[in-house]
């Protein structure tokens, strides 16, 4: 776990320095400044894009790999419905682009999820859950 942690340890930095979990130094007018490259390590991360579920398991937050799958699917479902009713002129081009809606949620998730569980020890199901735990008060 030492060796993946070491390898993470920039985007965390980066992380860091935009306030934690939740990010609010992030936001333009903050008064801290990030590059665009610190910006994309905080909020980004390719591999979870390209590999998914499989980079979470790799990292041991598969709970959370598996909450976003099924947020994934819940949300094509909805959306394949809505199309299918309300617009089926456009359906061969949401049946193409469907898939981008898994790996986009990985790839944006995954900094804060990787550093909830390295940082803060924190392993549990939920991929939406900040710095303020609730049952932790």
């Amino acid at each position: 776990m030492g060796d993946k942690r070491s390898r993470l340890q920039d985007k965390f930095d980066v992380i860091e320095k935009a306030g934690g979990i939740k990010m609010p130094h992030l936001k333009y007018g903050s008064g801290i400044s990030f590059t665009f490259r610190e910006r994309n390590k905080a909020t980004f991360s390719v591999w979870a894009f390209l590999f998914g579920i499989f980079y979470y398991g790799y990292h041991g937050v598969w709970k959370k790999g598996l909450s976003l799958m099924a947020i994934a699917m819940v949300i094509i479902l909805l959306l394949e419905l809505l199309i299918i009713n309300f617009f089926p002129t456009i359906y061969d081009v949401w049946d193409s682009l469907a898939y981008i809606i898994p790996a986009v949620l990985f790839g944006t998730r995954a900094p804060a999820n990787l550093y909830s569980k390295y940082i803060l020890n924190e392993n549990g199901w939920n991929p939406f859950l900040g710095e303020d735990l609730w049952y932790k008060k």
